[in-house]
């Protein structure tokens, strides 16, 4: 799994500056973790709707929102980041039984 396309897509759906691809996974991590920071503060009906067009899982989300005793950024952007990486495996898989036909 790369974690670093993962996060590049969630980073793209909310910053399109080109600066973060030559970032670490970490760094990149970061990054999105201040993004959705910001939005929390600043415009959570976005954040909201991003999330939505994410398709992150409503309950998965508010059950990590409850148990973690991290920042809810950094759980926000951990959860984005997993359904990123479920996204890139599922089309690798698709891809891959497509070939086979």
């Amino acid at each position: 799994m790369n974690n670093e396309e993962a996060v590049n897509w969630s980073l793209r759906l909310f910053d399109d500056t080109p600066e973060h691809k030559n970032l670490s996974f970490e760094q990149q991590r970061l990054h999105l973790i201040k993004i959705i920071a910001h939005l929390i503060d600043t415009d959570y009906h976005k954040l909201t709707n991003i999330l939505y067009r994410i398709d992150v899982d409503e309950l998965k989300l508010k059950k990590a929102l409850l148990e973690s005793d991290r920042p809810i950024s950094e759980t926000i952007s951990d959860l984005i980041i997993e359904r990123q990486q479920q996204k890139i495996k599922f089309r690798e898989m698709y891809k891959d039984s497509q070939k086979k036909l």
